[in-house]
């Protein structure tokens, strides 16, 4: 596959929002992004999690092309995707365009009410190790 070309959110209260293909286990993430407004109060989820060691990447298909994300991001979309429908999520790695500072410039501003405005905020600490399952 190619590489995910991010088109520009043009308006100011513009963000981007995931949907998560379904799907279990190991099998590999699908999803796609769409354009959204906070003006038409959309339905999401927003995902909190650390971003992880940036330099080992892995690949997700997002609208059949190829993003690479941190290995804690692609661990957290694999675990909290439904087996059976979509999720909508907000991930600032994914849906930020983190390549464009301009696009940075104007998102980072809109985090406090892209969280706000989440229907819930799932928080990711990571995938189990060391029996941490019995904490």
């Amino acid at each position: 596959m190619t590489k995910y070309q991010y088109t520009s959110v043009a308006g100011a209260a513009e963000f981007r929002l995931l949907q998560v293909h379904p799907g279990v286990g190991s099998a590999p993430i699908v999803c796609s992004l769409e354009v959204k407004s906070l003006n038409d109060e959309p339905i999401y989820e927003a995902l909190s999690y650390s971003w992880g060691d940036p330099s080992v990447r892995m690949t997700i298909a997002c609208d059949d092309k190829d993003i690479e994300v941190t290995v804690n991001c692609q661990q957290a979309l694999q675990h909290i995707r439904h087996p059976e429908k979509a999720r909508t999520l907000w991930v600032d790695a994914i849906c930020i365009n983190q390549s464009s500072i301009p696009e940075r410039n104007q998102q980072v501003p809109l985090m406090g009410r892209i969280y706000r405005q989440a229907s819930s905020v799932l928080i990711w600490l990571g995938a189990e190790a060391d029996q941490s399952d019995i904490a």
